[in-house]
């Protein structure tokens, strides 16, 4: 056996200030941080939203890969938060969902906009981390739906129209 692998390193710090590391800051607080600088400047002439909303998706991203790290039961479809309350993935969930202006915007305007790719992908990685907080109870309601539905029609609408045009059906 070498002495050298069993032995305690005897390295002297003479002289040496022994280095201080500030602690890390904890995840949930960089989402906080990241959706208060949302809510300061989303109205604002050359916000980028796709910057954010990357930098988002990689907290809850880091957040959730940290949950499945703490092997959740696959079937069990409660709220994060409530199958393991120490975990910041739960807390993370309760505080972006909660945010309503945030998540209507990132739905209405950054999802469905079909222009700006970038801002959509964006926008589903987000809310794709966000899907295990979603209440099943009140995603299948039956007016939920029925909006859902409306919606739906809409676009078909928009699309069937859109491709009139293209085909030269108006002018």
């Amino acid at each position: 056996m070498d002495a050298s692998t069993t032995a305690p390193s005897t390295r002297s710090t003479l002289g040496r200030q022994p280095l201080e590391l500030e602690p890390p800051v904890p995840d949930t607080l960089l989402l906080q941080e990241q959706l208060n600088a949302w809510e300061d400047s989303y109205h604002s002439d050359g916000f980028d939203a796709v910057a954010l909303l990357g930098r988002i998706a990689e907290i809850l991203e880091r957040a959730m890969e940290d949950f499945l790290h703490l092997n959740p039961d696959p079937l069990d479809d409660r709220h994060p938060l409530r199958t393991h309350p120490n975990a910041s993935f739960g807390i993370m969930l309760k505080a972006i969902i909660r945010k309503e202006i945030f998540m209507q915007t990132l739905i209405v305007s950054y999802l469905m906009a079909r222009d700006n790719v970038p801002l959509a992908e964006a926008a589903a990685r987000v809310l794709l981390s966000c899907v295990p907080a979603l209440d099943s109870d009140s995603i299948f309601s039956v007016s939920l739906l029925l909006l859902l539905l409306s919606f739906v029609i809409i676009i078909l609408k928009r699309g069937a129209l859109l491709s009139l045009i293209v085909l030269g059906g108006f002018g």
